[in-house]
């Protein structure tokens, strides 16, 4: 769903090839208020784009960050996060600048290798974690870390159904408060 700003408030343009009864059901599902006044309230830039997440629901996103401000929400299953703030990328070993997986971290948390990353152990405790059940959502900033698995419960089904919204974070480089002082900026 890509949306555009409008008059009216917010419209969608969807993807080619998108089955109708599915865009019907999102449709039908996504109250627009509700997102335009979250916008508002968190101060956030113009919603962006979304996507959705349909996959095992044992599935594992490796630790990476976002150019967006993002809330994810959770349809169905239950999925564990643990964030870094930005402030942790020297532990992580991200990808260098114009890699294809630039956003990415080198590290494996699953099985870490502290002999090729050794950065990684100066992280240790100041990772976050979240767990987000069906119906809850989480707020993840922009650049911030974070590694997701997905989490079996008992009557969960095979599935882990998520949908997040990517807000643009230009507003918050074009407008104030900047860490330099006003002669500076």
């Amino acid at each position: 769903v890509l949306p555009n700003a409008t008059e009216q408030g917010l419209q969608e343009t969807w993807n080619r090839g998108m089955d109708a009864e599915l865009r019907a059901d999102c449709e039908s599902r996504v109250n627009w208020q509700r997102l335009e006044a979250l916008q508002a309230a968190g101060g956030f830039g113009y919603w962006s784009r979304s996507q959705l997440f349909v996959g095992p629901s044992e599935s594992l996103s490796p630790v990476h960050y976002d150019q967006y401000d993002n809330i994810y929400m959770q349809v169905a299953g239950e999925k564990r996060f643990l964030l870094f703030d930005p402030r942790c990328a020297d532990g992580l070993y991200p990808f260098p600048v114009s890699h294809p997986y630039d956003e990415y971290a080198m590290v494996d948390l699953e099985q870490p290798d502290l002999q090729s990353f050794p950065k990684l152990r100066s992280l240790e405790g100041r990772g976050m974690v979240a767990s987000v059940k069906k119906g809850e959502a989480i707020f993840i900033p922009t650049h911030w870390w974070h590694h997701v698995q997905g989490l079996t419960e008992p009557g969960d089904g095979p599935w882990s159904i998520s949908v997040n919204f990517w807000f643009a974070i230009h507003k918050v480089l074009l407008e104030g408060p900047h860490p330099f002082p006003p002669h500076l900026e």
